[in-house]
């Protein structure tokens, strides 16, 4: 038995190396896998290295073979033409900035931030903060393809099944850290191992921590209506195998902007499936650092949850 980690993505994670991306080519999506499994790598081990002890540190960056990436971008990218979020050695550089921005100086979080995301602060801050449905879906560009289609949903989960259930076969320790729209596919994917007939040969392989990170799933509209299980009775809700579950939001993201996953769970029976269903598992208010090539703050993306210390000590806790 070993300890292995899965990385899956959000929207807008489709690096491509050089030239014009063409995400119909199994190369290039192998290439573009590896690209944004390494770029998803940096942050994350500098972020253990800056725990006081190095065994996290020690352990995943002489075992990186154990870091896996259920990477979907292509599959998404054919509702786009063939757009991507950049060159992978331009994203290198970003992370380059990330790290040094975060050598022991703050960021301070800038109230302008809903702006910079072309939305509408009027708009946003409608009904406190709330949401609406429509709104949302311009946000995550994707997620109407994931909840309205069945061919790509089942698609996109099959990426994480591919990695995940051979692992939860074999008995191994799995962590998944999901971000954004990745969470929902994770909960999806789980829920469907622990709850649907074709996935009985794992019954009772659970997987040790879900670790959320700008997730939408503490939204309302989320829990109420995209979620795989959103329709059915409250018995055969939530996933049964995940042991241990931690939840990341950081300010100003706009994706999470609800962001406590416990209160809903609690609110809807969840928490009494999850091992540290009785402890806070919400680590709020954090912060993001992460700027784009162009300077713009950016709350939402990956790369800065990555870093962060709060994730890093919970990693450093499921590290054997």
């Amino acid at each position: 038995m070993t300890t292995h980690l899965i990385f899956i993505h959000g929207r807008s994670n489709k690096p491509w190396i050089n030239g014009h991306p063409n995400f119909t080519d199994p190369q290039e999506i192998r290439d573009s896998t590896e690209c944004l499994r390494q770029l998803w790598i940096r942050p994350f081990l500098k972020g253990l290295e800056r725990l006081p002890t190095n065994d996290a540190f020690s352990y995943w960056n002489g075992h990186q073979d154990r870091i896996h990436m259920a990477f979907y971008g292509d599959i998404l990218n054919v509702l786009e033409g063939n757009k991507s979020d950049g060159v992978c050695h331009e994203l290198n550089q970003t992370i380059d900035a990330l790290i040094q921005a975060t050598e022991g100086t703050a960021e301070h979080a800038s109230k302008a931030f809903l702006r910079d995301m072309g939305v509408d602060t009027a708009a946003f801050l409608a009904e406190g903060l709330g949401f609406k449905d429509e709104l949302l879906l311009k946000l995550l560009k994707d997620l109407r393809a994931y909840v309205e289609n069945h061919d790509i949903a089942s698609a996109i989960r099959q990426r994480l099944h591919a990695h995940l259930d051979p692992l939860l076969a074999d008995g191994h320790r799995v962590a998944i850290i999901a971000h954004s729209l990745g969470s929902l596919v994770a909960y999806d994917a789980l829920w469907k191992i622990s709850h649907r007939s074709e996935f009985a040969a794992l019954a009772g392989h659970k997987l040790e921590m879900m670790l959320t990170i700008g997730s939408p799933l503490g939204n309302r509209a989320f829990l109420n209506n995209f979620r795989i299980d959103a329709r059915l009775d409250r018995d055969s809700q939530f996933p049964r195998n995940i042991r241990k579950w931690y939840n990341f939001s950081a300010s100003g993201d706009y994706v999470a902007h609800d962001a406590k996953l416990r209160n809903d769970f609690r609110r809807r029976g969840f928490l009494k499936h999850l091992e540290n269903g009785s402890e806070k598992f919400d680590a709020t208010k954090l912060r993001n650092p992460y700027k784009s090539r162009k300077g713009k703050w950016n709350p939402h993306k990956s790369f800065g949850y990555l870093i962060n210390p709060a994730l890093a000590r919970r990693i450093g806790e499921f590290t054997p």
